[in-house]
């Protein structure tokens, strides 16, 4: 007897154990993931059919980690070494959060723009805020600086722009030279700086020296909404440091880059990147005005207001335009898409997202338990009555897992018929 009672409670330890369904929680988080299976630069080809695909079921906090092609989920404290941590799910209540990976760069997590759709499936784009990053393919943006239809400006530019110092004195006496000008006077609206790492008497120059000369060097241009402004050589010809854009001054911020902002809602996007060809440093800055009938385009191509020559960026990649009085980029079905960095927890709702991590793609859903076959409810409820409850409980999971086979097998056939 008492060995039959031993049975009965293994049998149900096994069954708590070994089946998800089983939760404190009122929903669960489903999620696919789909890994490029070529490693080219942390790039994912949306093209491509070369992926492998596995769906998981979530029901609490947990690391999603990747070995090689294959995507595992390590609960609660457990740890392995072996596997590259992608990102994190945090389970709060019955709210889960994608908690992005902030110990490495190489595994940074960008929520999919394309994702982003409304209620008839359609993608709404993503309505950018001062401090995103912005990736379209390998080339990175940063939104510097927004002005509302409030006439309110928020700008993030010491976060992203160094400083230049103001010059300390000399020892012994030795009179300060500008390395430009070469003369020795200073005012109080035109200083000595050290925008870069120069010794002894080369490290100063004055600066509206320093701006001046700048400005020789970039050139402006005007296309539709957008004004561009880009700077080649962007480095001391002597230290090869990367020169500064603006510098605090008595309490204020001077800008070594003259922009024309103008008297109404506007934002300002801004790309440094070393040239493939000279190995220098280029700068670009791209001030887009808000106008309700007209959207900017990004891309390769001759017809884009904001060219980006990299291979990696298609020839329309993507639109910046105006409504509601936010600024929204969509993307344009590019290759391999258009993506905004994630810093902060994003909540899981029950409509679907996706982030890229390298070339991984997870896709995140909430649901709610439910939402399961009415069996398995029933089954759970008896679930220590007996074998009774077992077998109601087997059946409304095998009912489920039909249900949920056939959703796949439709979704491929899907795929298949779009080329996703």
């Amino acid at each position: 007897m008492n060995n039959y009672i031993y049975q009965i409670k293994k049998q149900k330890e096994q069954m708590t154990t070994t089946l998800p369904f089983i939760s404190k929680n009122k929903n669960y988080v489903e999620m696919k993931a789909v890994t490029w299976q070529k490693d080219s630069h942390g790039l994912f080809d949306y093209e491509t059919k070369s992926l492998s695909v596995k769906k998981h079921r979530v029901e609490g906090s947990c690391k999603v980690c990747r070995e090689d092609n294959e995507i595992v989920i390590q609960e609660g404290k457990n740890k392995d070494e072996a596997h590259m941590a992608l990102t994190s799910i945090q389970a709060q209540g019955d709210q889960y959060f994608i908690q992005p990976n902030q110990s490495s760069t190489e595994n940074d997590n960008y929520l999919i723009v394309r994702s982003l759709k409304n209620a008839d499936g359609v993608q709404k784009g993503y309505t950018l805020q001062e401090g995103d990053l912005l990736k379209l393919g390998r080339v990175e943006y940063h939104v510097i600086e927004i002005r509302d239809a409030k006439g309110q400006i928020r700008s993030v530019k010491d976060v992203f722009q160094s400083e230049a110092k103001l010059a300390p004195p000399l020892e012994g006496g030795v009179a300060k030279q500008c390395k430009i000008c070469l003369l020795e006077e200073e005012t109080p609206e035109d200083p000595f700086i050290t925008p870069c790492k120069c010794n002894g008497s080369c490290a100063y120059v004055h600066f509206n020296c320093l701006k001046h000369w700048l400005d020789s060097r970039g050139y402006k241009k005007e296309s539709g909404n957008t004004i561009s402004y880009r700077w080649k050589k962007l480095e001391c010809e002597v230290c090869q440091e990367l020169l500064p854009q603006q510098i605090r001054f008595k309490g204020k911020v001077l800008d070594l880059a003259s922009l024309e902002r103008p008297n109404q809602p506007y934002i300002i996007l801004e790309n440094t990147q070393i040239s493939e060809k000279d190995k220098k440093a280029q700068r670009g800055i791209y001030l887009i005005k808000g106008t309700a009938e007209d959207q900017v385009k990004l891309g390769r191509g001759h017809q884009c207001e904001i060219r980006i020559s990299d291979i990696s960026v298609s020839r329309l990649h993507a639109f910046i335009k105006y409504e509601k009085g936010n600024f929204v980029i969509v993307d344009n079905n590019s290759k391999f898409g258009t993506l905004v960095r994630l810093s902060t927890p994003y909540l899981i709702c029950m409509d679907k997202i996706a982030i890229q991590v390298g070339r991984t793609v997870l896709t995140f859903v909430m649901k709610s338990f439910s939402s399961l076959n009415g069996n398995t409810h029933a089954g759970l409820a008896a679930l220590h009555n007996g074998e009774q409850g077992r077998i109601m409980f087997q059946t409304g999971f095998q009912a489920g897992s039909n249900k949920t086979s056939s959703i796949n097998n439709n979704q491929k056939k899907h795929d298949k018929h779009t080329g996703q």
